[in-house]
């Protein structure tokens, strides 16, 4: 009779055991709706910045947080749960007007968080796709995330771009697998690319045209070439040049049939858009059109050829002038 009172006392000790182990994912209690659901409070929104420069080497990185509360404040409230992004079609793309610029939206980690298949039960969003995190009865957390634009999509065009087809969500989990959407935002992604230029200084920056006078009288046949190498543009521009005739220093006064200055040409040459400089004339000039019809471009050349013109004999001096050349979107 002992042993089997003993044999009854240890079954219902296991029976309890049981029953409690099987009630424990009970606890884990997100709420969807009212005063005291869990929700996203925070980034449903965010803005790239610096502005994307299409001719940067390497992909532009932003990134920002999505604020999730978890206002149930009850000692069973802890709330398992993930947070994703979904969007009908991939790869992502903001656009300005037709133009269109690709972006992801990653984990620190660089795991994609966007998918295009929304809340399935129990399969999505999957693992992969998605951050999950546990909120404590009360608790908060600032999710972070980044958004991702590669490198190199040289043919977007200066302006604002946007998305607003993208969703964010959190969604219970149970067991790791998603039981219940307990919230969504349409979520937009803003960007936008300034336009300007990158132009290294020159392979050669002096010009020394000592050789091409003789006698007093330049000869307009010695050309001399400046290229600039590796530059740059967001936009098309064009290019300007600017400069003034070659003066002695120290001065030299006006004598009758000498000249105590020497005019030259310069001809700029950047893509499409081509311009040429007599000083004789003008001291400023800008190409009429731009280096290419749209888009951006890098690893590009610019030359500039330079020669004297033929005028009365030179008074003899030292002789010298800055020719500066600009390129620019908004010339």
């Amino acid at each position: 009779m002992g042993t089997l009172v003993a044999k009854r006392v240890a079954q219902a000790i296991f029976l309890l055991f049981c029953l409690i182990s099987v009630s424990t994912p009970g606890l884990a209690d997100c709420t969807k709706n009212g005063s005291k659901a869990t929700v996203i409070s925070a980034g449903t929104s965010t803005t790239v910045t610096p502005s994307y420069d299409p001719i940067a080497v390497a992909d532009q990185l932003h990134n920002f947080s999505v604020t999730i509360i978890n206002p149930k404040s009850s000692p069973n409230a802890t709330c398992d749960l993930a947070l994703s992004f979904t969007r009908a079609s991939l790869p992502a793309t903001m656009t300005n007007g037709s133009t269109t610029l690709e972006y992801s939206i990653e984990s620190p980690g660089g795991a994609t968080l966007l998918q295009t298949s929304g809340f399935i039960l129990s399969t999505s969003p999957q693992a992969a796709n998605r951050i999950d995190l546990t909120l404590a009865p009360g608790g908060s957390a600032n999710v972070s995330v980044r958004i991702r634009i590669p490198a190199g999509q040289t043919s977007a065009t200066t302006g604002s771009y946007a998305d607003g087809s993208v969703t964010v969500g959190i969604y219970e989990l149970s067991s790791g697998s998603p039981l219940q959407t307990l919230d969504e935002h349409i979520f937009t992604v803003n960007a936008s690319i300034t336009s300007g230029c990158t132009l290294p200084a020159p392979d050669v920056s002096t010009l020394n045209f000592s050789s091409a006078i003789s006698q007093g009288i330049p000869n307009p046949g010695f050309v001399l070439r400046s290229t600039f190498n590796g530059v740059s543009c967001t936009a098309p521009s064009r290019i300007r040049l600017t400069g003034s005739p070659l003066v002695a220093t120290p001065a030299i006064g006006a004598v009758a049939g000498f000249d105590n200055a020497i005019d030259y040409l310069a001809i700029a040459q950047f893509g499409a858009a081509s311009t040429a400089l007599n000083t004789t004339v003008a001291t400023q000039v800008t190409s009429a059109g731009t280096n290419v019809a749209s888009g951006a471009v890098s690893g590009a050349t610019v030359t500039v050829d330079v020669n004297l013109l033929v005028g009365q004999p030179i008074l003899a001096g030292t002789y010298a002038s800055v020719l500066t050349v600009t390129i620019d979107p908004s010339l």
